[in-house]
């Protein structure tokens, strides 16, 4: 029907532009990617750091371009409540990679998955909320990046500072 095939090419729409923005692919690279260019196996955690670091590319987080009045406060770290065990929503954890951690205050989603940490990109490495902070810089075919889904990471408790 023609609402279905609306809502295909609305859906199709929106995976193109949320790949080129999150992803700083050029267009002229998207065009030119094949279906086999793209792994399907996804990343895995491991068993010291279960959780995969995921960030959001918004509007406001782009460029970090934001207001100092937005950097106040520990970053939030949004997880399914199951991945923070023995933690309480709004609680104050640290987030730890193999090379470093972050303080962050945890916000409970039951719509997010259990095996991903989700933040937004742009926080301040000054005011500490700075997530690139837990990732290595990797090459790739696109340029250098920071490869957040790659980034195992896990929850410690806050008073451990």
């Amino acid at each position: 029907t023609r609402r279905d095939d609306d809502e295909l090419v609305f859906l199709r729409d929106r995976a193109i532009l949320e790949l080129l923005y999150g992803s700083g692919l050029r267009v002229a690279e998207l065009v030119g990617l094949d279906r086999h260019d793209v792994t399907l196996d996804p990343p895995r955690g491991t068993p010291l750091r279960p959780l995969l670091l995921m960030a959001l590319a918004t509007e406001r987080a782009q460029g970090s371009q934001w207001l100092p009045s937005q950097q106040e406060g520990p970053a939030t770290a949004t997880v399914h409540p199951s991945a923070a065990a023995g933690f309480a929503d709004g609680a104050l954890a640290r987030l730890e990679s193999e090379i470093a951690e972050i303080v962050v205050r945890l916000k409970f989603d039951r719509r997010q998955r259990a095996d991903v940490v989700l933040m937004e990109k742009g926080g301040w490495l000054s005011a500490g909320r700075c997530a690139n902070a837990l990732i290595r810089a990797a090459e790739t075919d696109a340029g250098g990046c920071a490869v957040y889904h790659d980034t195992p990471v896990r929850l410690l408790p806050a008073s451990s500072v």
